[in-house]
């Protein structure tokens, strides 16, 4: 149960992050939608070829989007961090530590979250090419590698002289 009640507080601290944070991509994705259909507005004249501008525009605003959602990503870590060393969740939303976290290791969690959706895209690929069979364990070993990289983060925070997140005393929950 101590493993399960620790998946439930990093699914809820997750979430919640998530909810609040939403709203940014959202935006981006309206706006995404909102320039493409001006570019392709441009197309119902007969002498217009938006054809390379409108890929271009699609191109550049799916990059945007995933950057954003890359950027939410590094955000939440701190979140996640602490979530899965304390039992109480909202102490998970110490803002202190999250400014001291991004201070100290923020960039480093922005290239591994690009690193880490590099290697997702291709191990779903890979599954993908497995018949979709192959994309559970796929997903399985993304999780994996996402625990891991969160521990990397952690440990180079903590060498960077961060503070260190008090673990939560034994549960007592059987």
């Amino acid at each position: 149960t101590v493993y399960l009640m620790t998946g439930l507080r990093l699914f809820l601290v997750g979430l919640a992050a998530s909810v609040a944070l939403l709203p940014l991509l959202f935006a981006g994705i309206a706006g995404l939608g909102l320039v493409t259909a001006l570019v392709g507005a441009t197309a119902a004249r007969p002498e217009a070829h938006p054809g390379p501008l409108l890929a271009a525009v699609l191109v550049a605003g799916t990059l945007l989007i995933a950057t954003v959602a890359l950027g939410v990503a590094s955000l939440v870590a701190p979140l996640w961090l602490r979530a899965a060393h304390l039992e109480d969740i909202a102490a998970a939303y110490d803002v202190a530590f999250c400014r001291d976290f991004w201070r100290r290791v923020g960039w480093a969690s922005v290239a591994c979250h690009f690193g880490m959706a590099g290697i997702a895209i291709a191990l779903f690929a890979l599954g993908m090419l497995c018949c979709f069979v192959g994309i559970f364990p796929a997903m399985a070993l993304v999780f994996l590698v996402q625990a891991h990289l969160y521990a990397q983060l952690y440990r180079l925070y903590l060498e960077r002289g961060g503070t260190p997140i008090a673990d939560a005393p034994p549960s007592t929950i059987s």
